[in-house]
């Protein structure tokens, strides 16, 4: 990771979190190897068209940054699906290791359904993600 990729990231957050017409909360963490940019985006839960409009500038965000090469850290529920998406290395080598050993450990998918991308095999493809209003 470089600066350029510092600020495309940030460019990118600045002009998502612009069309939202919110501010946001933005640390990097930096190891030897990587970067991460933590993005906290604050939304009044109780207004649905918020709601809305933020998830779908969001959602916009993730494919931005994914068509860059730059994968999500973690994101909210609704996200999860998508960002495992983007971790597509071998055919997606990490999605199947994942999903032999959630088969194994909770073949039923009873323990945290979905989280962070990962379904059993009975489950795949099951939409159990909290729905925007």
């Amino acid at each position: 990771m470089t600066s350029d990729d510092a600020r495309e990231i940030h460019d990118i957050i600045e002009r998502g979190t612009a069309r939202m017409g919110k501010d946001y909360g933005a640390a990097y963490a930096l190891t030897a190897r990587s970067m991460l940019m933590l993005c906290l985006i604050i939304y009044d839960v109780g207004d649905p068209a918020e709601v809305r409009h933020t998830f779908e500038v969001t959602g916009e965000m993730i494919s931005e940054t994914a068509t860059k090469g730059y994968g999500e850290y973690r994101g909210h529920l609704q996200f999860m699906d998508r960002i495992s998406d983007q971790f597509d290395f071998n055919d997606h080598a990490q999605r199947r290791l994942n999903r032999k050993l959630k088969d194994a450990l909770d073949p039923h998918g009873i323990l945290s359904p979905g989280k962070q991308g990962i379904w059993p095999s009975a489950g795949a493809g099951q939409d159990l993600t909290p729905s925007t209003p």
